[in-house]
């Protein structure tokens, strides 16, 4: 039933490349519940994240109703043997509890810092702290109970056996304390050349999952991955503060994918850069390749962090009952970077190339240290 489509583009040498998809359909039916109005202004989630985010996706908050029915009707509890069906209990009624509380808007962003190292970060608007954080606490505990007694039926295998750690307030954010989940990998999956790809996540010595969770200022903070503790001490310093030059809103990403659509739901920007760094510590973690690969993926990934090469891509989606647009806006930073560092991007990616082509004296696999 779509009545109509236009596209619009625009590019110039003195401006960005934009484009912008506009169609008449009945997005109504789509079941667009979860999802709030269109945002229209600075998004107060990334003013309190900290900057060079290599993605992040914006969605203001709308009904959870239809994620309320998914929780009740979608998880088999009553076919999850005991104890762990009233774990599994307990979770679901804390994810309830965590529903209810959420407002306005819910921010997703990746970082990759300096030592390789990945964390996600989910970050959302909530109505009352203490509400906020006794659901959260309520999935922690339910889920570290559960982690316990299935570390108690694994037995004493060595190769099998894992640790979880459960801690509130551990970790000082500012004035006010994160929650600490960890999970201790066990060591057939650690070695496990198949998840090499998760190192930069879990951490490359001592495989080891961190979730923290904050609660302040009206907002729920989580991260997941090694590098939580640093990107918390950076949110510590922003929180009740907004509005910083170097915070994730101040890259314009996100300002970008607004403007192109007149406010959107999905607000998504991303840094080209960012996502070859990446790539490249994928390669470099991978326990396939060999030390040579590894190594020049290594320098290119130090080289890339150092180049001063700014600007996110932006994305954008809105849709309403009867119109719905979507948008994609690339900064002049970007389309114009300097001939040097475009050939300095060139060669770094033909580097490993290259290594990758070089016979090798042995078959051998490069085992990493743990």
């Amino acid at each position: 039933e779509t009545r109509a489509v236009e596209f619009v583009g625009d590019f110039g040498s003195d401006r960005d490349l934009s484009a912008r998809l506009d169609v008449d359909a009945p997005f109504e039916r789509l079941g667009l519940g979860p999802i709030g109005p269109a945002t229209q202004g600075a998004s107060e989630l990334a003013e309190v994240l900290p900057g060079e985010a290599m993605a992040v996706w914006s969605m203001p908050w709308g009904d959870p109703r239809l994620l309320h029915d998914v929780l009740d009707h979608e998880i088999p509890v009553k076919q999850i043997p005991a104890p762990f069906d009233g774990y599994v209990g307990d979770v679901v009624a804390g994810s309830h509890a965590i529903l209810d509380q959420v407002r306005d808007e819910v921010v997703v962003a990746a970082y990759l810092d300096n030592k390789q190292q990945l964390t996600l970060v989910l970050a959302v608007e909530v109505e009352d702290d203490a509400a906020a954080r006794t659901a959260v606490r309520e999935i922690w505990r339910a889920a570290h109970k559960a982690f316990l007694d299935h570390i108690a039926l694994t037995g004493n295998s060595a190769e099998l056996e894992y640790k979880v750690d459960f801690k509130s307030d551990a970790v000082k954010v500012g004035k006010a304390k994160a929650d600490s989940f960890t999970l201790t990998l066990p060591k057939e999956m650690a070695d496990d050349p198949e998840i090499d790809v998760f190192d930069s996540l879990v951490g490359r010595k001592n495989a080891k999952l961190e979730l923290l969770t904050l609660v302040d200022d009206g907002k729920l903070i989580m991260t997941i991955g090694v590098g939580g503790r640093a990107i918390m001490a950076d949110v510590g310093r922003r929180i009740g503060k907004p509005g910083g030059k170097d915070s994730l809103e101040a890259e314009g990403g996100l300002a970008l994918a607004r403007n192109l659509t007149s406010g959107c739901q999905y607000c998504i920007a991303v840094d080209p850069i960012e996502v070859m760094r990446m790539i490249l510590t994928v390669i470099a973690d991978q326990g396939d390749q060999t030390e040579a690969v590894r190594k020049v993926a290594r320098e290119g990934n130090a080289s890339l962090a150092k180049l001063g090469v700014e600007g996110q891509v932006a994305f954008s989606l809105r849709m309403e009952d009867r119109r719905g647009s979507l948008g994609m806006v690339v900064p002049k930073s970007l389309l114009f970077v300097d001939p040097a560092k475009a050939a300095k991007i060139i060669g770094i990616f033909k580097a490993v190339d290259e290594a990758k082509q070089q016979p090798t004296k042995t078959a051998t696999v490069v085992e990493k240290p743990r």
